[in-house]
């Protein structure tokens, strides 16, 4: 399967909007983090490392929505949320500068926002589960 075609199943939130009924769907984000971490000999073409930054700043704008707008249940969650605010501060900010001009340096921005991918889709999907708030699924590959 070619990158376009994996890229044609994905959903594209833009920042703030979204809604009580999207449905944040586990598999489809993990796959776009695997595949972005997937150790490599050489640097991906200019077209696949921008094809990826447009899936993680869908997934991100979705999952920083999620985890901006979950519930704060007690002193400790609060000190949680500190740090989750700081994360959720420069995750925007990084995916507003966009990727560096170098292709090893654009790599490596996106390497680093899909392990920060990777941390809030645990965080969103832990607090789907804990308070219902959020629609979650696993999607089957065809």
């Amino acid at each position: 399967m070619t990158a376009s075609t994996q890229s044609a199943g994905f959903f594209m939130v833009p920042a703030g909007e979204c809604h009580a009924d999207v449905l944040l769907d586990i598999t489809v984000i993990s796959e776009s983090v695997t595949i972005i971490l997937e150790p490599r000999d050489t640097v991906p073409p200019a077209v696949v490392r921008d094809l990826w930054f447009r899936w993680l700043t869908g997934h991100l704008n979705l999952l920083l929505d999620v985890v901006c707008t979950g519930p704060t249940a007690d002193a400790e969650a609060v000190q949680d949320d500190e740090l989750v605010a700081e994360v959720v501060s420069d995750t925007r900010r990084t995916l507003a500068a966009g990727l560096p001009a170098g292709g090893a340096q654009a790599l490596v921005r996106l390497q680093e926002l899909a392990r920060t991918c990777r941390f809030l889709l645990g965080l969103a999907h832990d607090r789907a589960v804990v308070d219902g708030s959020l629609s979650v699924c696993h999607s089957q590959p065809e």
